[in-house]
């Protein structure tokens, strides 16, 4: 921020200087630094960091969502007689700290990022992206995975004369990076820098959030509602909490949990054995499917309830509950009152959302009884 805010003292300065390079004009300590190291990047790197130093430059903004641009520096390994070029750039983009029931983040502390590291392999001709961060913060194995359609990682590389294959370790050579390093043609994208970082700043923050949702749901069944929000869906969607509260939040397998929704006082209804499935690469842009089962029995006892000759005979359809489809077509049609259409934000809390008016559908039809 300091860089930016100083940029007009740094070009008047910088005008009386002899070097004519437009780029070199801006002068700080760290941009300079970053100029030097990536004087030693391979050419498609240095392709890659002009593109990237360049809009950043231009959409410079005071509200923290766009990465910074880093170029580690060559290290010098036990045995080598000098430093290895660099052969890597990093983008450090910033996580969200301020979802109800995680830590709240001390200004003292360095702040959470999540890390986009591109390596180029002159060996293959390719660049590589590879994921990573805090693990309660962030899914990294998940973050990078089909930021475009099609585009899973799975570009297919030319082995070399020997016939080897290249082992990338956990990056991957998406089309997207190697597009943006100007190397190989990639699927029809309307854009160039702007769509694809525009891509992985949403796909960050929603990853991110998602993440730290899960993990507050898991550790305290507590409900985070997105902050702008929450006070109309509380008046919209009342929910008691000397009344109904989450009994359980646990994770069946990747993707698909299991909840428990309880009445505390009056009553020992339950809505049990709810599974909400939810796709961990494309949320929130696919919606988490839900699964209601009402009742009290648990999913295992199910069958030895409903599944004898006599009750399979009876008029009841054991297959269906009444209560469970109602609720779900409530939940269908609120949907859409869930998210502000006017803030992309508000969709990233969508699974809470809905579970925090599915609460709120299933007190109102237990009180009415």
């Amino acid at each position: 921020k300091i860089e930016h805010a100083s940029l007009p003292l740094q070009k008047f300065f910088a005008s009386h200087r002899s070097n004519n390079n437009p780029v070199l004009q801006r002068i700080s300590s760290s941009r300079t630094e970053r100029l030097e190291l990536a004087k030693e990047l391979p050419p498609p790197l240095y392709t890659l960091y002009l593109h990237l130093q360049a809009y950043l430059d231009h959409h410079q903004t005071n509200d923290g969502s766009l990465p910074t641009l880093e170029v580690p520096k060559a290290s010098l390994k036990k045995g080598d007689s000098k430093k290895k070029p660099t052969k890597s750039l990093q983008l450090l983009f910033p996580l969200p700290t301020d979802i109800p029931g995680t830590t709240k983040w001390s200004n003292s502390k360095q702040p959470p990022v999540a890390t986009v590291e591109l390596t180029y392999h002159a060996d293959w001709t390719i660049v590589t992206a590879h994921a990573s961060g805090p693990t309660d913060k962030v899914n990294a194995a998940t973050l990078l995975s089909h930021l475009f359609p099609k585009d899973d990682g799975s570009f297919q590389v030319a082995t070399t004369e020997g016939g080897d294959t290249p082992d990338f370790g956990n990056a991957k050579p998406y089309y997207w990076c190697n597009y943006w390093a100007g190397l190989h043609q990639a699927p029809p994208v309307a854009g160039g820098t702007n769509v694809i970082l525009a891509e992985l700043v949403k796909r960050v923050r929603s990853n991110a959030t998602l993440t730290q949702l899960l993990h507050v749901l898991e550790k305290k069944r507590q409900v985070a509602l997105y902050p702008a929000m929450a006070d109309q869906l509380k008046a919209q969607y009342p929910v008691s909490k000397q009344a109904t509260k989450l009994s359980s939040f646990k994770k069946r397998s990747e993707g698909c949990y299991v909840l428990t929704i309880q009445k505390t006082t009056g009553s020992s209804s339950l809505l049990d054995s709810v599974t909400v499935t939810i796709d961990m690469i494309r949320y929130p842009a696919v919606r988490p499917q839900w699964s209601l089962h009402a009742g009290g029995s648990s999913a295992d006892g199910w069958g030895q309830q409903h599944g004898s000759a006599k009750v399979l005979a009876s008029e009841q359809n054991p297959l269906y509950n009444a209560e469970s489809g109602d609720l779900h077509d409530e939940l269908f049609k609120a949907t859409a009152s869930l998210v502000n259409e006017q803030d992309e934000a508000s969709y990233d809390y969508i699974l809470t959302h809905q579970l925090h008016a599915l609460m709120s559908l299933w007190e109102s039809t237990t009180l009415a009884k």
